[in-house]
């Protein structure tokens, strides 16, 4: 007598094949889309990070990091594309593009980055400091080295004392990292999709 529940082994490997088979495309899918978001991402913004130090005034000695981005401008020749991200950390303090009269652009030629500058100018509102960062723009030397000046008191002549110091820029190829939890949740995302549709 033959029981009810009889199970064909060949059956049950092909099945299973057929299962494993579609979750490893979907798993592939997910990891193309993801690499391909990730280098859209880098060709659409050029991050960067600076490293440095005071060497004269009164704050020698004092490091110099900081991080900052643009969108790559279209079309080639020389343009000037306004920073989308700058932080300078400084003396306990971090410095973004969010302050009053705080500005930041970048110089490119025929789309390789050239320099780039951030300026903090003071105000009868925020009269306490004036920070400026350079680099490159064929003027000042290469993009990879920059001048940092940092003027406390800034308003009062008698008073404004500044600190000088020089750093230098890095390119940055890694995804910053709330883009890459970004892309990572992403990731996950269309893995549980696709688990749950391809079965």
């Amino acid at each position: 007598m033959v029981h009810p529940l009889t199970f064909d082994p060949i059956q049950i490997m092909i099945t299973l094949r057929t299962s494993l088979t579609s979750r490893a495309t979907a798993v592939r899918s997910v990891a193309a889309g993801l690499l391909l978001t990730v280098m859209a991402t880098s060709a659409s913004a050029a991050l960067f990070t600076l490293n440095g130090e005071v060497s004269f005034g009164p704050l020698t000695g004092a490091s110099i990091t900081g991080s900052f981005a643009y969108d790559e401008p279209l079309g080639g020749g020389y343009a000037e594309a306004p920073l989308s991200k700058f932080i300078l950390d400084f003396m306990g303090q971090t410095y973004t593009l969010a302050l009053p009269n705080a500005s930041g652009q970048a110089w490119v030629s025929d789309g390789v980055f050239a320099g780039f500058q951030y300026v903090l100018n003071a105000d009868e509102a925020h009269p306490d400091v004036g920070i400026s960062l350079l680099s490159g723009d064929a003027i000042f030397g290469p993009w990879s080295e920059g001048y940092f000046a940092f003027t406390t008191n800034p308003l009062d002549d008698i008073q404004a004392q500044t600190s000088w110091g020089a750093f230098t820029v890095s390119p940055s190829a890694v995804p910053e990292p709330g883009q890459l939890a970004l892309l990572l949740a992403a990731g996950a995302a269309a893995m549980v999709a696709s688990g749950r549709w391809r079965v």
